[in-house]
């Protein structure tokens, strides 16, 4: 019977950070990173929409409104995954994460200092485009 074991995470020595080697993970681990970050900054970009209709009683708009604000999402998004996907092939994959991770942050900021409705789809453009 065979045994399958994951391979382990590399930390590395102090003396091998002093000469610029990095730490490394395994491929499983990476993956399962990736896909975790990709669900949270996805799941934060529907956080505020439980807080439409408190939005739409605070700055006095309609159901219309509210549509638009779901449209400007996915005209942020398709766009941002059709250009910006290409970053990750330049720049590396952690970096793309990070990046968008710091975008979602931005955007929740927005969500949360909002003073009118155009605050509100200027965060939905931004997390339109941290999701792409």
């Amino acid at each position: 019977m065979t045994t399958r074991t994951s391979p382990v995470v590399v930390i590395p020595r102090p003396e091998a950070v002093a000469e610029g080697r990095r730490r490394t993970w395994s491929r499983r681990t990476s993956f399962r990173l990736a896909i975790a970050t990709q669900v949270l900054v996805l799941a934060a970009s529907n956080f505020p929409t439980p807080l439409f209709p408190i939005y739409a009683q605070r700055y006095h708009f309609g159901p219309a409104t509210v549509t638009l604000l779901f449209s400007v999402y996915v005209a942020a998004l398709i766009p941002a995954m059709l250009t910006l996907g290409r970053i990750t092939d330049r720049v590396g994959r952690r970096p793309a994460l990070v990046a968008g991770m710091a975008i979602t942050a931005v955007s929740s900021i927005v969500f949360a200092a909002a003073r009118n409705v155009g605050w509100l789809f200027a965060g939905e453009i931004i997390y339109g485009i941290a999701a792409g």
